[in-house]
């Protein structure tokens, strides 16, 4: 019988992977050593994740307080705690403070802390702990970070830590401190839970779907809890082989024993794969992490049989870990795959974050950053000279570029992640057959934003250091380029040349010299406060600090650094333009070019001292040029450059109109014919937003004409709209707007069309309708500086207060349209109109909660007329939902994890 266990398995993988990459005559496959998916198990994708904080139910294990004097003394303080009602006050203004307990605690008995405090706004709070036995002195080993929740800090809140799932949480637990930040805190409770599933969920759960996620890899897997389970029936190919995943999530605290099993009809089952998980084997070989399996099932193929996945173990405990199963997949040998341009060609996207085109070979620069990507673009690809991406930053240029619908229209514009309602590229391209992978660098592109959507394997990186990012994903990368069945679709994602810039050697040894002479100097661009003059717009200046550092103790770089930090860049890219030469020259040695489409962009560049403007949140060139380089599977047009004017939404219908797929309600055009020189396309138009950031939309007509409206509601010293020659020596440091009043006029049109059409949010209108004036307060979650906007042209009537307080006022026949963007929460009108005759002043006072608003809400101030009996509206305020709702997770949920790679990026303070 074909049995096999886990070391086995790995040796099959090994020899299959050797026969893969073994030349024949050129360096090629055999064709027999393809594959193809012939049965995905799981064959829709999954709708929720396995989130066992969200799952479980919670048993507390203990509960440490700080009423009493007792309570308190059971700690050690770095400061003397102060008495309040119900806990304790720790003053931290001048300097961190900490409190440490001795105890003696087993890890795998708590699952979580949960911390009630008050205070924490800004944060982080660190928690660290000690492992060893009682009252032993070894140092704090393991830690795990509490973030802070802007503007909450007088709530006592509860803040949970998972600690499940954290490595270093292990054996027995000798100390536990906690270290705030710079800030005042009231503590209340310290408390210890353990996860514990409710009556019945797994039976219902194993029957499910689910998107679980190991070691920062997301695969759709079956839960495989110890005496339940999976069974499936069907038919097999010839030659067939199942492909599988295993692990366990969470911590296996005793051994259990994975089977794979197949039965013929009227026959006992025949075991074909086992695989132990235990304890001392998940701290030794990473069980926390997938492992992949591949069974021969060739002796049983044309026959119909049930596949039988099964789990056992001996006094199994749900609370400390979950068996699972991961993409299981049967595969048959490929036919008729052909070496010339085929209907189903795999598709390669490549995102290399923050790459400003004009820093490339290809695109002119003299500098040597990209021998490998140039050469390969001469050699195989087709260079798109003008390039423009949709938004000055991650998230919403990468929902644009897996779309094909501009900012405006996806609304994924501020951190609130893509909802499941817009569908991705690889959502499509698995419904056609194909297998789908993505490896990103994690951070925007973190599962909680919602990018994750139709991938059967989605690898981040979640480390804060991004030392080896790049590498690490690459050697992904080349593992699924190696083994996956085709087609295939593979996203690939790096952060490497985003700020901290750093040396990347030997590419940085010609850079100029550090202005310090000690140590490896780091560069990052860090956000300052918003300008008022400037409408609130985000600014960034430049920091450098030591590595191995904190960032808090930078210093502000001078303009003599400019040039190392320009240098830097560049290595960055050098670095990354070696690691894409090894993708390039796999493909090559698998003798897969001729079967691949390869897409080489950015979501944005990168402003580098220009004028002053550091890092990414504005409207030039610099932000919104991007690198669009296309190798088509045979080769056509390659080395040819097209000077015609694109944008990243056409990368989507790009990739289908390749594959014959017809790109629907999208806002790109396929360039396949752009290509070919069979049509004059029009000069193609480039919307771009940066709302987020409080610099508008720009609307780039053609590769010379380019208008800028900044559609923020708060008056400014600053022009809101302006018109720029590109193609004149001053490009974009000469405004012509007030010279060319009627072209800027018609453009300015074009743009509040294009706002009132597509924008959504909660649209506020506020309406005098009357003689005397209409004054008050918008108060509440959605009065944010950077969420406010208006597409009039002219000085909005609303001025910013602070703290989300808005004031307006409104002269007699005035109004105004607000529109609020990615909002949640109440709003709250108050202020008074006067009406007339007689100068009657009428109060008002209202509240809506956005987040349940399904249709308009108006309020309608009336007074008198021309007498007692009648009366007439003085004021209406209306508010309406427009566009969209995103049913991603609000940005105020987020991962302390993932809030420290983000701070990592200098995207948070």
């Amino acid at each position: 019988m074909p049995w096999a266990t886990s070391t086995d398995v790995r040796w099959l993988q090994l020899a299959a992977l050797l026969l893969m990459v073994g030349c024949t005559g050129g360096g090629g496959t055999p064709e027999a050593a393809r594959w193809q998916v012939a049965e995905r198990l799981i064959a829709e994708e999954p709708s929720g994740f396995f989130d066992r904080a969200a799952l479980y139910d919670e048993v507390e294990v203990f509960a440490w307080r700080f009423e009493t004097a007792e309570d308190i003394a059971a700690w050690r303080w770095s400061q003397t705690p102060e008495p309040v009602a119900g806990g304790v006050r720790l003053r931290a203004d001048a300097e961190p403070a900490s409190l440490t307990r001795q105890i003696d605690l087993a890890a795998l008995d708590v699952d979580a802390l949960e911390l009630e405090l008050a205070g924490l706004e800004r944060g982080p709070l660190r928690v660290r702990w000690a492992s060893g036995d009682p009252g032993s002195s070894t140092g704090f080993d393991g830690r795990a970070t509490v973030a802070g929740r802007g503007g909450e800090g007088k709530r006592m809140l509860r803040h949970r830590l998972a600690l499940a799932d954290v490595a270093d949480w292990s054996g027995r637990i000798a100390q536990l401190r906690i270290d705030t930040a710079d800030e005042t805190l009231e503590l209340r409770a310290v408390r210890g839970l353990r996860y514990r599933l409710p009556d019945g969920f797994l039976d219902a759960a194993v029957q499910l779907g689910w998107k679980v996620d190991l070691d920062h890899e997301v695969r759709h897997a079956w839960l495989a809890p110890p005496g339940h389970s999976r069974r499936h029936r069907l038919e097999l190919p010839p030659q067939a082989r199942l492909r599988l995943a295993y692990g366990v999530v969470g911590r296996a605290s005793q051994p259990v024993s994975l089977r794979v099993s197949v039965k013929r009809e009227g026959q006992p089952a025949e075991m074909v794969f086992e695989a132990a998980a235990e304890a001392s084997g998940l701290e030794t070989e990473g069980l926390e992490s997938w492992r992949q399996a591949e069974i021969d099932l060739s002796a049983y193929a044309g026959e119909n049989v049930e596949l039988v996945f099964q789990t056992v173990a001996d006094g199994w405990s749900a609370s400390a870990g979950l068996p699972v199963w991961g993409s299981p997949e049967v595969l048959a040998p490929a036919v008729n795959r052909s070496r010339d341009p085929v209907a189903s060609p795999n598709v390669i996207l490549i995102s290399v974050d923050t790459l400003r085109a004009d820093r490339l070979g290809v695109y002119g620069y003299p500098q040597p950053t990209s021998p490998r990507i140039d050469a390969w673009a001469r050699e195989r690809a087709v260079t798109f000279r003008r390039a423009v991406t949709t938004a000055p930053w991650t998230l919403p240029a990468h929902v644009s570029m897996l779309t094909g619908l501009d900012a405006l229209s996806h609304g994924v514009n501020f951190e609130r992640g893509a909802p499941t309602e817009l569908q991705l590229l690889p959502e499509i391209l698995r419904q056609r057959g194909y297998g789908t992978y993505g490896v990103t660098g994690g951070g925007w592109l973190d599962t909680a934003k919602g990018l994750a959507q139709g991938f059967d394997v989605y690898r981040y990186w979640a480390a804060e250091a991004r030392k080896l990012e790049v590498e690490a994903g690459m050697e992904r990368a080349l593992e699924i380029v190696s083994a996956a069945p085709g087609p295939f679709f593979l996203f690939f994602h790096t952060y490497e040349v985003h700020d901290p810039y750093r040396p990347r050697r030997p590419y940085a040894d010609r850079c100029p010299p550090s202005q310090e002479a000690e140590g490896e100097q780091l560069y990052s661009a860090v956000k300052s406060k918003r300008d008022p003059a400037a409408a609130f717009g985000a600014s960034y200046q430049l920091r450098r600090w030591r590595a191995g550092t904190p960032m808090n103790r930078s210093v502000r770089a001078g303009a003599g650094e400019l040039p190392r930090v320009s240098c830097l860049y560049d290595s960055g890219i050098a670095f990354v333009d070696a690691q894409l030469g090894r993708l390039f020259d796999r493909l090559r040695e698998l003798d897969l070019e001729g079967e691949t489409l390869v897409v080489l962009t950015s979501d944005h560049g990168e402003s580098l001292g220009e004028d002053g403007y550091f890092k990414h949140a504005y409207l030039f060139d610099s932000n919104l040029l991007v690198p669009l380089i296309i190798a088509f599977p045979d080769g056509r047009q390659a080395g040819a450059t097209v000077d015609a004017q694109v944008s990243i939404v056409d990368i989507v219908p790009t990739i289908l109109g390749e594959l014959g797929i017809a790109a629907a309600g999208v806002d790109g055009a396929a360039l396949q014919p752009l290509v070919a020189g069979e049509v004059e396309r029009a000069p193609h138009e480039a919307w771009s937003y940066a709302g987020h950031t409080n610099y508008g939309v720009s609307l780039r007509v053609d590769d010379r004409l380019k208008y800028v409206f900044n559609n923020t509601a708060w008056p400014s010293e600053s022009p809101r709209g302006q018109l720029f020659d590109l193609r004149s020596p001053a490009g974009e440091q000469r405004d012509l707007a007030e010279q060319s009043r009627q072209q800027a006029s018609a453009l300015q049109a074009r743009v509040a069309a294009e706002l009132r059409e597509h924008a959504s949010g909660v649209r506020l209108q506020l309406a005098n309708v009357a003689c005397g004036a209409l004054t008050g307060e918008a108060s509440g979650a959605p009065i944010q500086v950077n969420r406010v906007k208006t597409e009039q042209p002219e000085a909005s009537a609303i001025e910013w207060l602070g703290r989300r307080r808005a004031s307006f006022e409104l002269a007699a026949g005035e109004s105004v349209s607000l529109l609020l963007e990615a909002v949640s929460g109440e709003l709250t009108l108050a202020g008074e109109a006067v009406s007339c005759p007689g100068g009657r002043s009428l109060p008002f006072r209202a509240t809506v909660d956005v987040e349940t608003l399904d249709q308009p809400w108006l309020l309608e101030l009336t007074g008198p007329a021309s007498g007692p009996a009648s009366a007439e509206p003085v004021a209406r305020l209306q508010a309406s939902l427009e566009g969209s709702r995103s049913s991603a997770p609000s940005e105020t949920e987020v991962d302390p994890r993932l809030l420290d790679q983000l701070r990592a990026l200098g995207y948070v303070e």
